[in-house]
């Protein structure tokens, strides 16, 4: 039905905000729990919300944690598809005009629990990408573990591998320029993997084109799994609080 939703979810910023507006940006669901989902907003902060009531929570957002590290709003959340022997499905990347993607380990609101002093938790990334322009999305590949792609500002589209490096892309590509592109226009501002295989990959740009564009890698092996679980476990262990 498109006349009208099918659920509607008033979302308000938690105390101790100063506004109770909360300005979406961006969505995610994990693969495994359809109950709940993340949230960006305009000002920085991701936000956990129950999609229904439940014992001890409300439906809407999850007032005991939020995620704070982007100092611009969220362009983009996707939680880490789960097709492998080992679980990474509480891996988040998002994006965002502060010229970064971070990573995240997510927890599902039901599993948090207060702060001793009853204070809200802000959990922090645990691991960041800086780059040269605005970062409009980013996405995990479906297949290999370690993969993602971002697209920028400046009309790049970046593929990523942790497992290999985690200070710069292991390869980039542009669409081919158009006559009359401004530096607007050529803005790359979505990406999308191809499901079955990942083997190619979709751009869309503000002006209004996608490019598809083919992406030489090998098949997943197993020993990548355990490869991202023990960097990010590396990782974890270096943010302050943890």
């Amino acid at each position: 039905m498109l006349a009208q939703p099918q659920e509607l979810l008033e979302l308000a910023t938690p105390v101790p905000s100063k506004t109770d507006d909360l300005s979406p940006t961006c969505m995610a669901f994990p693969h495994s729990d359809p109950t709940y989902f993340l949230v960006g907003t305009e000002e920085g902060t991701i936000y956990p919300c129950h999609r229904y009531d439940r014992a001890g929570a409300k439906a809407g957002v999850e007032p005991r944690i939020s995620y704070k590290g982007h100092a611009g709003p969220v362009m983009s959340v996707d939680f880490h598809p789960v097709r492998g022997p080992v679980d990474l499905g509480d891996l988040v990347l998002s994006s965002s005009l502060d010229w970064s993607v971070k990573l995240w380990k997510a927890r599902p609101p039901a599993a948090t629990t207060a702060a001793a002093n009853g204070t809200p938790q802000a959990a922090a990334p645990i691991m960041e990408f800086s780059r040269e322009d605005v970062v409009y999305d980013a996405a995990w590949s479906p297949t290999k573990p370690g993969v993602f792609g971002l697209v920028d500002g400046a009309g790049q589209l970046e593929i990523w591998d942790i497992t290999m490096d985690t200070e710069v892309p292991i390869a980039k590509a542009s669409p081919s320029s158009r006559v009359g592109a401004t530096h607007l226009t050529k803005s790359l501002n979505k990406i999308a993997w191809e499901e079955h295989d990942g083997k190619r990959v979709a751009v869309g740009g503000l002006d209004g084109m996608v490019t598809v564009f083919e992406v030489a890698m090998d098949p997943p092996r197993n020993e990548e799994w355990a490869s991202v679980k023990r960097l990010v476990g590396r990782a974890e262990g270096a943010v302050p609080g943890k």
